[in-house]
C-alpha cells in the first residue's frame, strides 16, 4: 500500500477529522482497513462529529472486520506490554527505538493476522 510504503502517518487527518481509517471504513475499503490498522491507524481517532471508523461504517462486514481488528490490536497491544524490554531496545538513537518499535508492532499484527 502506497501510504505504508512510504511511511505515511496513516492518522492524518482532514479539515472533517477523517483519516484514512475514516475513510476506508465509509467507502467499505475492506481490503484497506487491517494494512492500515498493522501500521498505526488508530481505531479509536475521534472525527470532529466525534465518529470512529466504527460509527462509520454502515456495511456489517466492515463493521464486523473492524470490530476484529479491534480485539486483535487489544490482544496484542496486552502482550507486548510483558515485553517490555528487548535488548534490540538499547539502541543509542532514539530514531532508531522508535522505528524499532514501530514495525516489531507491524511484525506482531502481521504474525497475529495470520494465526487467526
Amino acid at each position: 500500500m502506497f501510504l505504508t510504503e512510504n511511511k505515511a502517518n496513516v492518522n492524518l487527518v482532514d479539515n472533517e477529522g477523517w483519516s484514512s481509517l475514516h475513510c476506508a471504513s465509509y467507502w467499505e475499503r475492506i481490503d484497506v482497513l487491517e494494512p492500515l490498522v498493522a501500521f498505526g491507524g488508530d481505531l479509536d481517532l475521534l472525527t470532529k462529529n466525534d465518529e470512529t471508523a466504527l460509527d462509520l461504517a454502515e456495511d456489517q462486514v466492515v463493521r464486523e472486520k473492524l470490530e476484529m481488528l479491534r480485539e486483535k490490536y487489544k490482544r496484542i497491544k496486552k502482550e507486548k506490554g510483558v515485553k517490555r524490554h528487548s535488548s534490540a531496545m538499547r539502541r543509542k538513537n532514539r530514531g532508531d527505538r522508535e522505528q524499532f518499535a514501530r514495525s516489531e508492532e507491524e511484525d506482531e499484527f502481521l504474525k497475529a493476522d495470520r494465526n487467526t
